[in-house]
């Protein structure tokens, strides 16, 4: 699947934790669906949605900045920022949903004719 949560820990000996809501972008996204893949595609379409975590919950380790190069295909290639403990900006509330590849619908549109003269 191309599709879930995103968590991160900056090592094995930490738990792990969410991205900071508030400073995740389309370009955090893209580079996270191609290290999450494999592939170095453009994951022009891919999207995030933030999701709140259930009231007075927050999650133990917050990755509070995260900046990679352009079209980075390995998330170590990325600097990161931890904060053990929330901030107004970054409560550790919610939950970044990343979609790399939705389903679109297929649009059809019939353009109407211009109207002929006889």
């Amino acid at each position: 699947t191309t599709r879930g949560f995103v968590a991160a820990r900056p090592t094995e000996h930490f738990p792990f934790g969410v991205p900071c809501a508030a400073r995740w972008n389309a370009e955090l996204t893209r580079a996270f669906c191609r290290a999450m893949t494999g592939r170095n595609a453009t994951f022009a379409t891919a999207v995030f949605d933030r999701f709140k975590l259930a009231a007075g919950v927050t999650r133990p380790m917050y990755l509070e900045e995260v900046l990679c190069p352009p079209n980075v295909t390995d998330m170590r290639h990325c600097s990161y920022a931890y904060a053990p403990t929330t901030t107004a900006e970054c409560d550790g509330a919610e939950n970044i949903l990343v979609d790399c590849e939705p389903a679109t619908p297929s649009v059809s549109r019939t353009v109407p004719l211009p109207p002929t003269r006889s």
